[in-house]
């Protein structure tokens, strides 16, 4: 299948969000979609899936003419999107949700998940309710369900996580578009697709002001820096992220005297041993695991979304293990899901959903100046933000509150280079200011640069790792990982 976007023009109020934006996409063609957080590239993909109209602008589907697209005339089509936090029915199985999209097709579902399980070699567990998933989960989940469904095109939206954790997931695209099948990938981390895509996109405000096709792995600088408008290179992609560890580490280690979190004995599923793990006064704490190897479950515990099997959480000295959710946020925990859109709801106005963190309208600019979100008016709909830009809404609330404890599970998913870099200076910023992080993460790379002390979680439970001889030998690291 052939598609072209030819000169789309989008208006969100009076911001724009696309400016004659072109792209082009031939089967059997992995493409990448670059640009930083709000540059367009969701927006751009909504338009061609059918869920917004543009303003002005053509599409071309093998040469047929069409000033709009629907969702359901994609899907006739073999148009699917998997989008950065996929729509699924939370309490239904994968399983459930894909007899739920074949409707009428009489198909075996059991037999179709073992067909192109097998085909594809995806691991997908169609049996856990979407509830259970972590947001790679989902996006797996979807992408099989896609294929099942019958997808020609396959738009991905920000998957850097799974590309970048998940060998076989990136084998399966390169499989699937030697099947004849386009995939357009949208991504502000260069390093996710540079090795993987046949040519490469890059949309800045709203332009597309690069369409590279040749020698694409040498030229990340230059990537990089028609992304961000200026200069960088690859081993600096984190130039001002630097670790607390050695030196930093321990001269800080007299300010760590009052426990503020320690999970004591905890089992959260009967395949992982006990977890025993504290945090202290003013102390950012990793947790790492393989995504779908017990961090979900592990947060959801953490916020009192699920009973733990045995064992005891101990806040301030006191067991809130029994506590409902309002109960651990009044007491000054603030939660940050997998999903973001669990805690940010696109249904809402910005206005309104800072208001229910008590921060006033005349406050609002002045605190999302704090993480540079872009956004139109506080009167604009969250469904307007990129999943960036919504990361940031959720770290400026944080900053703008000032809990005493922030658990959050892989909270710098959906931020680029800059996002990342305001983030962890936040972070950082935050601690000396008296908040303490339980950061429950599946990128070792990035827990390494924020962290004070590092766990590994796996089957023998939550091991604590030397943080110094992490520096030196990461592989420490993910070997305890995968024991």
């Amino acid at each position: 299948m052939e598609i072209k976007l030819d000169q789309i023009i989008k208006f969100f109020g009076s911001l724009k969000v696309l400016d004659n934006a072109s792209i082009h996409i031939r089967s059997g063609e992995i493409v990448g979609l670059l640009g930083e957080n709000g540059a367009g590239k969701t927006t751009l993909m909504n338009i061609l899936y059918g869920l917004y109209r543009p303003d002005k602008g053509v599409i071309y589907v093998n040469g047929h003419k069409r000033y709009y697209m629907d969702p359901l005339y994609s899907m006739k089509l073999g148009i699917l999107f998997v989008q950065q936090f996929p729509r699924l029915i939370d309490s239904m199985t994968g399983a459930e949700n894909l007899k739920l999209l074949l409707r009428r097709d009489k198909r075996n579902i059991p037999d179709l998940l073992r067909e192109y399980g097998a085909k594809y070699d995806l691991q997908v567990d169609f049996n856990k309710k979407v509830a259970e998933m972590t947001i790679l989960e989902r996006q797996k989940l979807y992408t099989l369900i896609s294929v099942i469904l019958g997808a020609r095109v396959l738009l991905l939206d920000e998957p850097n996580m799974l590309l970048t954790t998940d060998e076989s997931f990136r084998e399966f695209l390169r499989r699937y578009a030697r099947e004849g099948n386009s995939i357009l990938i949208s991504s502000h981390k260069i390093s996710a697709v540079i090795d993987l895509v046949d040519r490469i996109y890059v949309m800045r405000k709203g332009k597309v002001v690069a369409d590279i096709r040749d020698n694409i792995r040498e030229r990340y600088d230059e990537i990089l820096k028609l992304m961000f408008e200026y200069g960088n290179n690859r081993d600096k992609e984190y130039h001002v992220v630097v670790g607390s560890g050695g030196v930093e580490y321990e001269a800080r280690e007299n300010l760590f005297k009052r426990k503020i979190l320690e999970l004591k004995d905890l089992v959260i599923t009967e395949e992982i041993r006990k977890i025993n793990v504290y945090v202290n006064d003013r102390e950012i704490v990793s947790v790492i695991s393989i995504a779908g190897k017990g961090d979900k479950e592990l947060f959801d515990i953490l916020a009192g979304f699920r009973k733990s099997i045995r064992g005891k959480i101990i806040y301030k000295n006191f067991d809130i293990s029994s506590d409902p959710p309002y109960r651990r946020v009044v007491r000054g925990i603030f939660f940050v899901p997998d999903n973001k859109l669990d805690l940010i709801s696109p249904r809402y106005k910005i206005r309104e959903i800072m208001g229910l963190w008590s921060i006033r309208n005349n406050e609002i600019s002045k605190c999302l100046s704090e993480t540079s979100v872009m956004y139109r008016s506080p009167e604009a709909s969250v469904s307007e933000l990129s999943g960036g830009n919504i990361s940031r809404m959720i770290l400026a609330i944080i900053a703008c509150n000032k809990p005493d404890l922030v658990i959050a599970h892989n909270i710098f998913s959906g931020l680029d280079l800059l996002g990342y870099e305001i983030a962890t200076k936040l972070i950082k910023r935050l601690r000396t200011a008296g908040v303490s992080f339980l950061l429950i993460m599946n990128d070792y790379e990035e827990a390494l640069k924020i962290s004070d002390r590092i766990y590994v979680l796996s089957e023998r439970g939550a091991i604590e790792i030397n943080i110094n001889e992490a520096y030196k030998d990461p592989s420490v690291i993910w070997r305890e990982m995968v024991s």
